[in-house]
């Protein structure tokens, strides 16, 4: 998402989107958390041999570890070859988050996108559970292992995305966040 948000900063002259509900810094930051998480998505799936790939925890982990190093170095070239002097300074509020620059209809578009994610999330909650088990029993109990995976990052690269749109990049809270 920050790459995103730093592409339409650095070089689109005029926010294209004003009258919208998002600016285009914002419809960026969406686009490119989806293209992010898709891409870790498709290059941690490993297949077996199998007809079905196989999701192995530690490799989508380093392949989301490498991807966002390599996202980060992405944006730092851009901010460097920005013809825009302040581009650093705007970048650097954006990535450090809040919600002081969010207006009321980026909430109110941003609570509307948690609460269908949240929906989701409790319908699958059965299947989640037959998950926790691993891929292979889940489905031997019913459970479409791929659309569910599938299910699952679109919706919380719907939240994630919406999530950092609306209030940019928040550190802390990833840190925090796998620990609750």
């Amino acid at each position: 998402g920050a790459l995103g948000a730093t592409i339409s900063k650095a070089f689109l002259a005029f926010n294209f989107a004003s009258n919208f509900v998002f600016d285009s810094t914002t419809i960026f930051a969406f686009a490119g958390a989806i293209a992010a998480s898709f891409a870790i998505y498709f290059l941690g799936r490993g297949g077996a041999g199998g007809s079905t790939p196989s999701f192995d925890r530690s490799r989508l982990l380093l392949i989301g570890v490498a991807m966002s190093a390599f996202l980060a170095a992405l944006m730092s070239l851009f901010v460097a070859i920005s013809a825009r002097a302040n581009l650093a300074r705007q970048i650097t509020f954006w990535l450090l988050g809040g919600l002081s620059e969010a207006r009321p209809s980026q909430n109110i578009a941003l609570a509307f996108c948690l609460t269908i994610g949240l929906g989701v999330l409790l319908a699958s909650a059965r299947d989640m559970n037959a998950l926790r088990t691993g891929d292979d029993d889940a489905a031997t109990l019913g459970v479409n292992v791929q659309s569910l995976h599938t299910r699952l990052l679109l919706v919380s690269a719907l939240m994630s995305a919406a999530a950092v749109a609306t209030a940019g990049l928040i550190g802390f809270v990833g840190l925090l966040a796998p620990h609750l």
